[in-house]
């Protein structure tokens, strides 16, 4: 009679064994659900000479630890195969554990290729390992979804002579990261050296989805799953999108993203052109940036599965603030008010005209403006406000979280002079999949002056440490209301135009490890120096995405 539930541990230890002559095959393949810890101890057994098979292939779900230990067996000489294939589901840890093995001879294969789901964390270590000489081959190649972190660690191999592979191909989700740890490789009969500097006989294959492998500049293999959609916010229902994916930008000039996409499907059209307005919110690896819907066309003569294919354009919710959904203003501040005051007065009246109700984040220095001196005309709120962040060195930038407009300097300090604890965020070679350097040129200035308009408000301006003997020609600006106004313009210029300058390019996965670097923050490169961030470009297709990080060094 077939057994239809193992309802408590099943144990097999041989852990005392110094040697197993002949073939150990141990199986539940009959067991409906296997509900509490299954452990094959092989610890102390020095070799295993035959096949070694446990097979718990049949078993509906696999409920509790399985552990399969082998940490102390020398050589494992002939094949190894642990198949829980036909499991629907594996609800907690795994761990095959051949670490402290010195040889493994022959194939060693880990099977799950039909699960349903891998919902706990499967780690697979051979990181003490001596010599791999054959086949290692984990096979995911079925499940429909892995949500937590599949790790291959081989960081402490000395030397790796035969393929290794790692197939996730028809996984339609992989939500943990997968991680193929090469980085220590040291050449046969040796020590682990630098990256780079090892072994690698034969093959690390690792089959996934299209392009979900990256080769980072360094030469190490990272696996970065891909999460993309774009959904409706008023009932989060999903947009399909074609396999070209979608595309944000944002740069410091900017004062939030441009969207654009591929959709497919005629419900997928009237989703979004159903309302006049059409708010979304484009989801990649964990991260939502918000875009309103500005346009949606054919895209040229192209279907897809007999399905016409749409162009969808947009921009950031802010959008709303600026032209051509915001009417001018001409006006002229007769009594006395500061910069921050108009701004808030002119966000005001726009969210009025949008129905919204956005706030300010004025997170730079405010300063007086007198009566009758400042007057605007023919300009949206979002031109006046970034006319006053443009006076003193500021950008204007989205929250993507919530219903703000932040105004901050673009050099919160002088950046020849970042120190540790300044960056907001680190880009290091071992994540980075390429990269590209360029020469800024700049004129060299070290002295300006900015005279104001209608106060006749005189400012001169020296770089730090410098004579001052090259001075750019005089800068008049109608804001130059105050000294204070007129020397936070004459920092941002020479800061801009007086340091010499090289422009870096960075593309990089996007995810929870590498999070999105927006434009103005402070970011450390490979703890050698530290630059600010121009723009950001994220590209979330089949099988990709990646983010592309432009970086400003001064020196």
């Amino acid at each position: 009679m077939p057994i239809r539930d193992v309802l408590v541990s099943t144990a097999v230890d041989l852990g005392q064994a110094s040697f197993v002559g002949a073939n150990i095959h141990i199986t539940t393949e009959q067991a409906s659900p296997v509900l509490n810890t299954v452990e094959i101890n092989l610890g102390g057994a020095s070799v295993i000479a035959q096949a070694l098979e446990i097979d718990l292939s049949v078993a509906s779900p696999v409920a509790q630890n399985t552990a399969i230990d082998l940490t102390i067996s020398a050589s494992i000489i002939t094949s190894n195969i642990l198949d829980l294939s036909a499991a629907t589901q594996i609800n907690q840890q795994h761990w095959i554990d051949l670490s402290a093995a010195s040889q493994i001879n022959q194939n060693t294969i880990i099977s799950l290729n039909t699960s349903d789901a891998v919902d706990q964390q499967t780690v697979i270590v051979l990181d003490s390992a001596v010599a791999i000489d054959s086949l290692v081959d984990i096979n995911f190649d079925s499940a429909t979804a892995i949500d937590v972190p599949v790790q291959i660690d081989l960081s402490a191999a000395i030397a790796i002579d035969a393929a290794i592979s790692l197939d996730l191909s028809q996984a339609q989700t992989v939500e943990g990261a997968v991680v193929i740890c090469l980085q220590c490789y040291g050449a046969a009969g040796g020590t682990p050296q630098q990256p780079g500097d090892g072994v690698i006989g034969s093959p690390v294959r690792v089959e996934m989805d299209l392009s979900w492998t990256v080769q980072t500049s360094n030469g190490d293999w990272r696996l970065i799953p891909v999460s993309k959609y774009l959904h409706r916010v008023s009932d989060d229902a999903n947009i399909d999108v074609s396999e070209e994916g979608f595309n944000l930008r944002t740069d410091l000039s900017s004062f939030g993203y441009s969207f654009d996409a591929t959709i497919v499907g005629d419900t997928a059209y009237h989703l979004l052109t159903e309302q006049d307005t059409t708010e979304c919110v484009a989801h990649v690896n964990g991260f939502d940036v918000p875009v309103l819907i500005e346009s949606v066309e054919p895209a040229g003569a192209a279907t897809l599965g007999n399905q016409m294919t749409w162009r969808v354009m947009g921009r950031s919710p802010s959008s709303n603030l600026a032209l051509p959904r915001q009417r001018k203003i001409t006006m002229k501040f007769s009594t006395a008010t500061t910069a921050a005051q108009v701004a808030s007065t002119v966000l005001t009246a726009a969210n009025n005209v949008a129905g919204d109700t956005w706030v300010l984040n004025w997170a730079i220095d405010d300063w007086d403006i007198p009566a009758d001196v400042l007057s605007v005309e023919n300009l949206s709120p979002m031109q006046i406000i970034r006319r006053l962040a443009d006076a003193v060195g500021a950008y204007i930038s989205t929250d993507r979280d919530t219903r703000t407009l932040n105004v901050r300097y673009i050099y919160p300090k002088n950046p020849t002079q970042f120190i540790e604890g300044d960056q907001a965020a680190v880009i290091q070679d071992n994540f980075v999949i390429q990269r590209g350097e360029s020469q800024i040129n700049v004129p060299g200035y070290n002295r300006v002056i900015y005279r104001g308009v209608n106060t006749g408000c005189i400012v001169q301006s020296t770089l730090t440490g410098t004579a001052g003997d090259i001075e750019a020609p005089v800068q008049t600006q109608s804001m130059i209301l105050t000294p204070q106004v007129g020397r936070n313009a004459g920092r941002f210029f020479l800061y801009e135009n007086g340091y010499a300058q090289r422009g870096h390019s960075f593309t990089m996965p996007i995810s929870a490890e590498y999070p999105m670097i927006e434009p103005g923050a402070v970011v450390k490169v490979n703890s050698a120096w530290f630059g600010i961030t121009d723009s950001l470009s994220i590209t979330a297709k089949l099988g990709s995405a990646l983010q592309q990080v432009t970086v400003r060094r001064y020196t």
